[in-house]
């Protein structure tokens, strides 16, 4: 018989170490207890909000887990999370409240089992089965009412979309209704993230830069990866939007007011960066303040002010009418595997843009909303290693330096691989290649006129970006506020 109260103060130290759940959830309850073979899994309730915590007893607690506190001592024995145990899926497979879905049978038990990330929202392990077969569990703690990743990751997975983990298994939790509780995937072995090509080769261009022969350059350039990107990001959306739909997956007419809650997003977020800024300088003192300072004064210039009003307008004049659809929201070079054997990206995120609300979760947006993060992240990569490579004891002297520069050699790097990648994405998604149309535009053509189509979309996620880092980084927020000026496929005003 379980002591509900007794486990209570137990999970209370327990939950404090644990980063997927929320700082603010100090009162929560223990809402039900199954108990299955080789553990229990808790539901909790918090703020309004259910959360799941499989728990599996050990012998010995491993070594990072144990650094983290991330575990508990309950009725004689030594609590973890069961993902990071070899019975995770035995005790899944005897809950009752489970219903599992077999995409591929894997033959063989687990033997080995350990965390490849303890700071993240969710909970991600690889396993090792006897037969040498390397896994992935990914398992959702917090139970939203919408949950996009699970309908998206099934989706392509139906249509044969080859840039994901291959599929074995889904859990799926029977309350209420049914939850998506988690996934057993491939492990991709890769050489590092998506960025990491792009990221040595720029370093390299950095070098090569240095030199007399400018012609050399070009040698640094990965331009066919960035074109592999295109194909990739294209063969997504076509497979994501099969058609005309006001379902989950499929193209709509964008409305006014879509439109609206676009420019209103926009209008509320840099609202939100000028108070944010406000408050760090009354915070701050000496050089820090006079940083912030400098950064407020950029963002509230002439230039910057313009480049907003020009966003509204623009929002307005392109997208009225066209079309929106079902996209990754997110998709930056972290969120892929780069698998240098076939010279690959694996996608291995899709939940959405983090700080949003569930309801914004599952909206609609233009296709090349996707585009426009993918720039963003080529900008913040060469921006990074730009700033490793000069031995910058901070971002604010990176990005000063830069901001000095009419055309920064970032901007010329990342210009040339966005717009590569932009050209690829277009001839793969064109209407001559697939048949139909996926972006509704009315006098407009991606190809011939991305550098119209993009850029309210790349402002819109920067801003995004300066009020993130300015939430959890406060001094990594001018890349993106440089994002903005230097965008790699800029306004030109």
């Amino acid at each position: 018989m379980i002591n509900l109260e007794k486990l209570r103060n137990k999970l209370v130290v327990f939950l404090e170490n644990a980063r997927w759940w929320p700082s603010s959830n100090r009162e929560f309850e223990i809402v039900d207890v199954f108990r299955g073979c080789k553990g229990i899994l808790l539901v909790l309730e918090s703020n309004n909000q259910l959360y799941q915590l499989p728990l599996s007893p050990v012998e010995n607690v491993p070594e990072d887990i144990l650094k983290e506190k991330r575990f508990l001592e309950y009725d004689g024995k030594k609590w973890i999370e069961s993902e990071y145990t070899i019975y995770y899926m035995d005790l899944m497979d005897s809950l009752e409240v489970i219903e599992k879905e077999t995409y591929r049978e894997i033959r063989g038990r687990v033997v080995e089992a350990s965390p490849i990330a303890l700071g993240t929202t969710n909970v991600v392990a690889k396993h090792k089965l006897d037969s040498g077969l390397e896994i992935v569990v990914k398992s959702y703690r917090l139970l939203p009412i919408n949950n996009s990743e699970p309908l998206i990751i099934t989706k392509l997975h139906s249509s044969s979309f080859k840039y994901i983990p291959k599929l074995y298994y889904s859990y799926i939790l029977r309350l209420d209704k049914k939850i998506h509780s988690s996934f057993i995937m491939d492990y991709i072995r890769g050489v590092g993230d998506g960025g990491k090509p792009f990221s040595d080769s720029f370093k390299g261009y950095l070098e090569k830069a240095k030199g007399k022969n400018k012609s050399l350059l070009k040698s640094s350039y990965r331009l066919r990866l960035a074109r592999k990107l295109g194909l990739i990001i294209a063969d997504m959306h076509v497979k994501l939007n099969p058609g005309l739909s006001s379902g989950f997956f499929g193209l709509e007419e964008i409305s006014n007011s879509d439109v609206s809650l676009w420019i209103k997003r926009i209008e509320n977020r840099y609202k939100w960066i000028i108070n944010r800024l406000d408050q760090l300088i009354l915070d701050s003192s000496g050089r820090e303040k006079n940083r912030y300072e400098f950064w407020r004064s950029v963002i509230t210039g002439k230039k910057f002010r313009k480049i907003l009003d020009k966003v509204k307008h623009d929002l307005d004049k392109y997208y009225m009418g066209a079309y929106k659809g079902r996209i990754h929201q997110d998709l930056h070079l972290q969120q892929m595997i780069y698998v240098p054997e076939n010279e690959v990206f694996i996608i291995t995120d899709f939940e959405g843009e983090p700080g949003r609300s569930d309801k914004e979760r599952i909206v609609k947006e233009p296709l090349v909303r996707d585009l426009a993060t993918m720039v963003t992240s080529f900008h913040y990569l060469t921006f990074t290693a730009y700033h490793e490579a000069h031995k910058h004891r901070d971002p604010h002297t990176t990005a000063a330096r830069l901001l000095k520069y009419k055309i920064p050699v970032t901007w010329v790097w990342a210009m040339r691989h966005s717009v590569e990648m932009i050209l690829s994405y277009s001839i793969c998604t064109s209407r001559d290649r697939i048949g139909r149309d996926l972006f509704g535009f009315k006098k407009y053509n991606l190809m011939k006129h991305y550098h119209l189509l993009l850029p309210p979309w790349i402002v819109e996620r920067a801003l995004y970006e300066i009020s993130y880092e300015l939430s959890y980084r406060p001094h990594w927020f001018v890349i993106p506020v440089l994002g903005i000026i230097h965008s790699p496929i800029p306004y030109m005003i």
